[in-house]
């Protein structure tokens, strides 16, 4: 029994640890190495100020959707199971100024490892839940154009390789004050080079193979079986008898 709980313990720390290991990769590859691409297309040059800006919201707020999924272990809108059991997740608020939650992908038996489709989801949920308040700022063409919203927005993001897609549907009819003439845009697009998808499936194939295998685990044990100095099978514990002066 002793030996299974020891084990036990160094599958959840293996595991804690690879989980943790990625998550920090992933920052710092996002911090360091982000640049947001976009996608040529034709606008008109009098419209480009309102293009630009809605697309560096756009870009703003898809770094923070895509940083936020990757440090969580993939998920931005956690399950209950994972919300409501802080045993099934490590918490990095002393290291990151939000509250950060990395789940622990097995746990209890159970492996919880988010689908390709639930991290595209989260993904467009935080946009759609936080682009609005980039919008705001169209107060500054106030001066410049008229612009009217002429549907809801849309998000539709694609995990590919090298980075991330998004596009954003959101349609307005901008009249331009000087000449009068009215426009559409509906369409914008970037690319954020983040490598989620790569490193998500890496992650699976470690987290399946520790699970099939127990490589980790096993090597684990070995190693601490080698070390004299680390109890493995039972634990002494030194007892002194307290002095009479001890007990006066």
């Amino acid at each position: 029994m002793g030996k299974q709980k020891k084990k036990g313990q160094v599958t959840f720390f293996i595991i804690a640890g690879i989980v943790i290991l990625l998550a920090f990769g992933l920052v710092y590859i996002i911090k360091y190495t982000t640049t947001v691409f976009r996608p040529e297309r034709i606008v008109p040059p009098e419209l480009e100020p309102l293009d630009k800006y809605i697309t560096e919201c756009l870009s703003e707020t898809a770094r923070d959707a895509v940083t936020l999924a990757g440090i969580n272990g993939g998920y931005i809108r956690f399950p209950p199971e994972i919300e409501k059991d802080p045993n099934s997740y490590i918490s990095t608020n002393p290291i990151f100024e939000k509250d950060i939650k990395v789940p622990l992908w097995r746990y209890r038996g159970m492996t919880r490892i988010p689908s390709e489709e639930k991290i595209k989801s989260d993904i467009e949920y935080y946009i759609n839940q936080n682009i609005g308040s980039c919008f705001s700022g169209f107060e500054v063409f106030s001066t410049m154009f008229e612009i009217k919203e002429m549907g809801d927005l849309s998000v539709d993001v694609e995990l590919l390789k090298k980075g991330v897609s998004l596009k954003l549907n959101y349609p307005l009819q901008i009249t331009t004050f000087v000449t009068g003439q009215t426009r559409t845009l509906d369409d914008f697009r970037v690319v954020v080079p983040m490598r989620l998808k790569t490193t998500y499936e890496l992650a699976k194939k470690v987290m399946q193979a520790e699970t099939e295998d127990l490589f980790l685990e096993l090597k684990t044990i070995d190693l601490i079986a080698m070390d004299v100095d680390i109890p493995y099978t039972d634990v002494c514990l030194l007892y002194t008898s307290p002095s009479p002066r001890d007990l006066s």
